[in-house]
């Protein structure tokens, strides 16, 4: 419910915008945006509401005067936060991914905000004491496949996640692996020297959402290696008890550590069909433009080498 004589800020774009994660970051933007300049915030029902402490989604959205769409991802960059003055009673519609710095002054209200609650807070109890009886910590891995290995969303090789595991055992011998994963082909065998550890091997209830465990074992996990994926990002965002968090990095060929809090939760420099075709699904690879490129590169002096 909005308060009287305060502008307000929507998002009526939030649900059509991407899926959980970018939801998830829409309306930290507008409770965090909010708070900055004393506004009131509204946005449409989301899973959030169910799972989470945030203020819930109502439909219909109150009515205000503009729609500002950012037009630039980057916090530096972004129309909207670097206004010359705060943008209120508007429909402000955007990724907001900013860097994480952004967020870092509220990070106590969106760590709270996002405290699981009713039965998805006793499934994170369950998964936590599954984890909890394990013979050694939990490794976290994410293998994002679906809509992946285009443009920005490149594939990282399943062996630099390997590597990492591999050095990780050295220091553990009894680590644990979970994969979290849209693709239950992702892995292949490239990880079966580890001990593997599932959500059907541990006593956890079902609930509603398919991504849950995988999301929450990000945020449980002792060590987490994310994609280049807001999905694992904003939940190893989430993760209070790491010791470790690692993300893809393509400009060293492998895994580096990062902190969420002070990061930008996408690497924006690399594009998979510059890289090559192993960051490449097979569909990107597939499609005529790709193909063309490639083809004219070829008949190039420098694209024989």
């Amino acid at each position: 419910m909005s308060e009287p004589n305060r502008p307000i800020i929507i998002n009526s774009k939030l649900g059509s915008m991407g899926r959980f994660a970018n939801k998830a970051f829409q309306y930290m933007f507008l409770r965090t945006y909010a708070a900055e300049h004393n506004f009131d915030f509204a946005n449409l029902p989301w899973e959030g509401d169910e799972m989470y402490h945030v203020r819930p989604g109502v439909d219909p959205l109150p009515e205000v005067a503009r729609v500002v769409e950012q037009t630039k991802y980057g916090l530096d960059a972004c129309d909207i936060v670097n206004a010359s003055k705060p943008i209120g009673d508007a429909d402000l519609q955007g990724f907001f991914q900013y860097n994480m710095g952004y967020y870092a002054p509220y990070r106590a209200e969106i760590e709270a905000e996002f405290a699981h609650k009713g039965l998805y807070l006793k499934a994170e109890q369950a998964l936590r004491s599954g984890f909890d009886a394990l013979p050694g910590p939990v490794a976290v891995v994410h293998l994002r496949r679906g809509d992946y290995g285009t443009d920005v969303f490149f594939l990282p090789p399943n062996a630099w996640y390997v590597d990492w595991l591999r050095t990780l055992r050295k220091a553990e011998p009894d680590l644990q692996l979970y994969i979290a994963t849209d693709d239950p082909t992702a892995a292949g065998t490239d990880f079966d020297e580890f001990q593997r550890v599932t959500v059907e091997q541990l006593n956890v209830p079902p609930v509603p959402h398919g991504f849950f465990y995988d999301f929450t074992a990000l945020r449980l996990g002792d060590h987490i290696a994310i994609a280049n994926s807001s999905f694992s990002f904003l939940a190893s965002a989430l993760n209070k008890t790491a010791r470790s968090t690692m993300r893809p990095d393509p400009s060293v060929g492998a895994l580096v550590p990062f902190e969420p809090w002070t990061s930008d939760p996408l690497i924006r420099s690399h594009i998979a069909e510059e890289m090559g075709e192993t960051f490449m699904s097979q569909r990107a690879r597939s499609r005529t433009k790709y193909k063309t490129r490639k083809f004219f590169k070829r008949l190039l002096p420098w694209g024989r080498t």
